[in-house]
């Protein structure tokens, strides 16, 4: 196997021109266990892009790997779109503030321009959602976006993004993931022989080499000023007219924000003062764009330790609200202050999803504007609280799976038939309105400012407001636990673990029988993903399965407990924790 791939290493030192590379290839192979991780496979351009750790090989993000990606896209793009003869096709790029992520960018705009594709590239980094937005509002027939999301400093990749602004999805994902398949890397070297050259020539004649300027600013099928993008996406937001405070004062109330050295920082303190919200506190180290997110491990606002500056700087000031975006500012991870505490507490997705559906269906009821088309969108490891509180308002609520890819196909498909409201993961991710196809921190953070200054107008906090729909809906609680399985080994380690499960698991759980087991690779109803769910008859639910974007295996856990009165609430908590923590030991115990 080991010298297998030190000719797969050897083939790409003797055909890449990068010294430096070069250089690390050869550390490579005198590094058994890295140069298996580097090369063992060719890195995976998924259903919905591609994502992993940055470095040289076929198994790393690099120039290589991306350029091959690009070559795939040109190909889809001038294979299948029925373009008219003298039409150009159009793509949209972003990019976020991980390291390389602006060369990326500036890699596949070049690449796309060689092959007489027009681009529209911003001239910064960008959140996510605004990509979908561009290619929405400038009918873009691709968009594409670098990014990892939440994942830690040595990770970047891209995502892919069709023409009505969603994630690219079947049959279009699978015809792109076979073209791409089918460039060999040999293929890729000798286009990136040429690539300099090429480039060099086509700017000479059109622009007679007179300017020294990047020449992706030089091309004319290269667009990079997009001008009034912040505010086009800032009015679409104001037009949900989903403030319903009546005073405006409400809105003066001081509220810390971190962009986690992300895209966030140069967008979402402009979208809350464009919306009222002129009293902004923001942690200055985190202002810092920066890819080696220097303050924090990871700059995922699930994680605890991520939002802990920003607390400190809404003690210190002594505010209630706290909220951090990823890099790309997709997600947003929301502290609030306890009651009558001195301490914050950090909510999960679930409830931020549950404060944020309660907030839009009471204030839309109250103004006639709910309507009996609604419905709102989960995926199925989100909380069963968003579908209960629908319910009780005759909304409908559509399951997907995991990824909001599945949630925007569900809009496409009922668009000019029903009128969609909310969608929500528990992995901190929302949607609202119809101008953005993705999860969108930019807007979700501007309505959870929103609710904040409503909330404080009718005299009570975002704690009781959470505490009002346990008393109304029951008390739900979720939690999940994750395992790192790194490399080759790793992956087969959850390949293992997740046939165990299916074939091996007892039909109990804390002695529970298991009323009904969901394998999603047969289930009905939704596409096959390797997902397991298990149900007990107490009304207890666990979801496992591998993560998409990590070389993890994730556990999800929720479970349920009506309630008569405030005073049960935190010690229903306090119970409903203590069992799922030993469900969690026991599950720990099956693995081993």
């Amino acid at each position: 196997m080991i010298s297998q791939l030190i000719k797969k290493a050897e083939f790409w030192l003797d055909n890449i021109e990068d010294k430096s590379d070069q250089r690390k290839i050869k550390s490579l192979i005198n590094n058994p266990e890295e140069l298996e991780d580097s090369f063992y496979r060719n890195l995976d351009f998924g259903t919905g892009g591609m994502r992993g750790v940055m470095g040289v090989g076929s198994n790393r993000i690099n120039k290589y790997t991306v350029s091959r990606a690009c070559l795939g896209i040109v190909r889809f793009l001038l294979g299948n779109l029925n373009l008219k003869k003298k039409e150009r096709p159009c793509i949209a790029i972003a990019y976020d503030s991980r390291n390389k992520s602006e060369f990326f960018a500036k890699l596949a705009a070049k690449v796309f321009y060689l092959n007489n594709i027009e681009v529209e590239i911003f001239e910064e980094l960008k959140p996510t959602p605004m990509l979908s937005f561009l290619v929405i509002e400038k009918k873009c027939d691709l968009g594409l976006v670098f990014t990892a999301s939440h994942n830690p400093k040595e990770y970047n990749g891209l995502k892919v993004f069709d023409k009505p602004g969603n994630q690219i999805t079947s049959p279009k994902d699978t015809i792109l993931i076979d073209i791409i398949n089918q460039i060999s890397f040999l293929q890729v070297f000798e286009f990136l022989k040429k690539f300099n050259f090429q480039l060099k020539q086509s700017l000479n004649r059109k622009f007679n080499n007179t300017t020294t300027q990047d020449p992706v600013k030089q091309a004319k099928l290269v667009k990079v000023s997009i001008p009034n993008i912040d505010q086009d996406f800032f009015t679409k937001i104001k037009e949900l007219k989903y403030s319903f405070s009546k005073n405006t004062s409400s809105k003066q109330l001081k509220i810390v924000y971190t962009g986690l050295h992300g895209t966030g920082v140069k967008v979402i303190p402009k979208a809350l003062k464009y919306l009222g919200f002129n009293n902004i506190l923001t942690t200055k180290e985190q202002d810092l764009i920066s890819g080696d997110f220097p303050t924090v491990i990871s700059p995922n606002p699930e994680e605890p330790e991520a939002l802990n500056l920003a607390i400190k700087l809404a003690k210190k000031n002594n505010i209630d609200l706290v909220f951090g975006t990823d890099p790309d500012s997709d997600r947003v991870g929301v502290a609030v202050k306890e009651d009558n505490e001195e301490g914050y507490i950090l909510l999960n997705g679930n409830q931020t999803g549950a404060l944020i559906l309660n907030y839009l269906l009471l204030n839309l009821k109250d103004q006639n504007r709910l309507e009996a088309n609604n419905y709102i969108i989960k995926s199925v490891v989100t909380s069963d609280l968003l579908k209960e509180m629908a319910s009780r308002y005759d909304i409908i609520t559509h399951e997907t799976l995991t990824g909001f890819k599945y949630m925007a196909n569900v809009i496409l498909e009922n668009k000019n038939k029903k009128k969609f409201l909310f969608a929500a993961e528990e992995s901190y991710g929302y949607l609202m309105g119809n101008y953005v196809l993705d999860k969108d921190a930019v807007t979700a953070s501007v309505i959870i400012s929103e609710m904040y200054a409503w909330l404080n107008e009718n005299k009570t906090s975002i704690i009781k407001f959470l505490h009002e729909i346990y008393l109304n809906y029951g008390v739900f609680y979720e939690d999940m636990m994750s395992f790192v399985k790194k490399g080759k080994k790793g992956n087969q380690e959850i390949k293992n673990l997740m046939q165990g499960f299916r074939t091996k698991f007892p039909g109990k759980i804390l002695n529970k029988k298991i009323s009904e087991k969901r394998d999603y690779l047969s289930y009905k109803g939704f596409p096959k993903t390797d997902m397991l769910q298990f149900l007990t008859e107490e009304g207890l639910k666990v979801s496992i399965r591998p993560s998409g974007t990590e070389p993890k295996i994730k556990f999800y856990f929720s479970i349920c407990k009506k309630i008569r009165s405030h005073g049960e609430i935190k010690e229903t908590l306090r119970d409903l924790k203590f069992k799922v923590n030993k469900v969690k030991k026991e599950l720990v115990n099956f693995m081993n």
